[in-house]
């Protein structure tokens, strides 16, 4: 059974290399979704609290 297909036949370095590569751009976008839920989290806490403080304000009339 022949299905006429050919194999690229590449040096174990040149795998190796692009794995790592491969590898290290997960890595990068990992953290980058790590950093951005970090921001999220933070930026919903501050909300909070600027939303509760607002509610414990008394409202001065002149």
């Amino acid at each position: 059974m022949r299905y006429n297909a050919a194999l690229e036949r590449r040096t174990v370095d040149s795998v190796r290399t692009e794995l790592k590569a491969l590898e290290e751009a997960a890595d990068r976008i990992r953290k980058e979704e790590a950093k951005a839920k970090r921001a999220d989290k933070r930026a919903e806490a501050e909300r909070k609290v600027k939303e509760g403080v607002a509610a414990l304000k008394p409202k001065r009339s002149s």
